[in-house]
């Protein structure tokens, strides 16, 4: 993913931020970190995606979905009971849907399929993405000289965590080795 960005710059960046999401944010900030790109290009870049991303998921939502569902038995119920669940809390989803990591499609689907205004939907959209890039984007950038040194640290070190994963592999498959035989035994 990295070799894509930096192949890309911020188109890369762009289309990353409508596939993926949150890794190649964090790919793309390492890099403005490491100077090869824009700080601020690389944010424009993936607010820009992200908002893409989520209209195309709200609007395959409000103009799909609703036949979508009402074509898939079993989904219809589980729509029903999510829906009933959804409008109690539909501005802190709205807002927060950005910030729960594994609902980033399926959210702005389900807000266009149950109807929630478009004007809303940009409003909020806007303001959860704004909050999300500036926050991240911001302690990514701040902490990735500290993730990048550790990287560094496990490749010079990497032997010691292959032992530990081996070991813990072992441990857990294998239980506990007994370090004192039990004489009564």
């Amino acid at each position: 993913m990295a070799d894509w960005i930096e192949s890309f710059g911020y188109l890369g960046a762009f289309f990353g931020a409508i596939m993926e999401g949150e890794v190649l944010f964090l790919t793309a900030i390492q890099m403005a970190q490491l100077g090869y790109m824009n700080f601020y290009g690389v944010l424009a870049a993936v607010f820009t995606g992200t908002l893409t991303a989520d209209w195309l998921f709200y609007l395959s939502g409000r103009t799909q979905g609703r036949k979508w569902v009402e074509k898939h038995q079993r989904l219809r119920a589980k729509f029903e009971r999510m829906d009933r669940r959804m409008e109690r809390y539909d501005n802190v989803l709205l807002f927060a849907y950005r910030f729960m990591y594994g609902f980033r499609v399926v959210l702005p689907a389900l807000f266009g399929i149950r109807g929630i205004p478009p004007w809303r939907f940009a409003i909020m959209s806007f303001l959860s993405t704004t909050v999300w890039v500036a926050l991240f984007g911001t302690l990514g950038y701040y902490f990735a000289d500290l993730l990048i040194q550790k990287v560094k640290g496990i490749q010079e070190f990497g032997w010691i965590g292959l032992v530990l994963v081996i070991l813990l592999v072992l441990y857990f498959t294998f239980g506990p080795i007994p370090l004192k035989r039990n004489i009564e035994d």
